[in-house]
């Protein structure tokens, strides 16, 4: 096999590669979907927004120039989580960094998306926190709080008052999921 062939091997990705991407990224947009949805319960007067937000919230990596280097950097997740090698083609973890450098700075509930991140209104933030959760149940946390500590200050360079906003929200966030939870067990054990 020729040079320009294994590298041509390289670049095609497994379906299954693509069906992770899919099942995963649509599984993540659910729970954000949930978890504003739960917002919406909360703050109603923020329905209509909150609402919009749902339905769009990351539509962009299903579009180019997000969509392939997306489908690869899912698909190496995948792998690395089931010890499976795997290794970019030339130049796709630099299409990586270009295509997450495009998301945070076409989403606004990235704080990338705003020339300060102090520009975020409450609807940013609350989808924010909600796109926060829903990477940590994705894996088995309870709480973006940790992450929050992380980047607060830190990658994001907000004012106290709006990181202590945030934590609050996170709060909230937090007893609104498990509010939920308690009703739907409830409703579970009333039909069994």
């Amino acid at each position: 096999m020729s040079d320009s062939e294994k590298e041509w091997k390289q670049l095609i990705l497994p379906q299954e590669a693509y069906e992770h991407f899919y099942k995963r990224t649509d599984n993540h947009i659910r729970m954000v979907q949930s978890n504003l949805y739960l917002w919406t319960l909360y703050k109603p007067e923020y329905f209509n927004q909150l609402n919009h937000r749902a339905m769009l919230h990351d539509e962009s990596k299903f579009r180019e120039p997000e969509k392939t280097p997306y489908v690869w950097r899912t698909w190496q997740s995948y792998c690395i989580l089931n010890n499976i090698p795997f290794q970019y083609p030339k130049d796709m973890e630099q299409q990586v960094r270009d295509a997450i450098f495009h998301h945070i700075t076409h989403n606004r509930h990235h704080p990338e998306w705003h020339p300060d991140p102090d520009e975020m209104n409450e609807i940013d933030l609350i989808e924010m926190v909600c796109d926060w959760k829903a990477m940590g149940q994705e894996f088995g946390e309870k709480s973006p709080m940790s992450w929050a500590d992380k980047v607060l200050g830190r990658r994001f360079h907000f004012s106290q008052k709006k990181c202590d906003l945030i934590r609050d929200l996170i709060i909230q966030t937090d007893q609104l999921v498990e509010q939920d939870k308690t009703y739907k067990q409830a409703l579970k054990d009333i039909k069994s």
